[in-house]
């Protein structure tokens, strides 16, 4: 974790592999990370908590090899997503999934 006078510098975060199963209350509070890295976890959509939602720069999302049934209704917050790696989840229907992201973001790319 970033000592917190560093924490608005954060661009990059990868807390992938580190068996989480909820993430930290105030990751929101690094509002400049436009990639964050998720994979291989054991987080739900309900684990992200609200404050996920708070990282409004966010390009880039992997969302991968997790316990994920649907994409939380709340990822239309990130406007400037360009990549969204959904691999590996429990999705009852991946395919739905990946094309209601091309609706909502039409230039993002979708791993499923």
């Amino acid at each position: 974790r970033p000592p917190p006078e560093n924490r608005s510098y954060v661009f990059q975060l990868d807390l992938s592999s580190q068996s989480l199963k909820k993430l930290p209350d105030d990751i929101g509070k690094l509002n400049k990370v436009t990639a964050v890295n998720l994979s291989q976890n054991d987080l739900t959509e309900s684990d992200l908590g609200e404050d996920f939602f708070e990282l409004h720069n966010l390009t880039s999302l992997d969302l991968s090899h997790n316990r994920f049934r649907h994409l939380p209704p709340c990822l239309c917050m990130f406007l400037e997503l360009q990549r969204l790696d959904i691999r590996g989840n429990d999705f009852e229907s991946p395919l739905q999934q990946a094309d209601m992201i091309r609706d909502l973001f039409p230039s993002c790319e979708v791993v499923y």
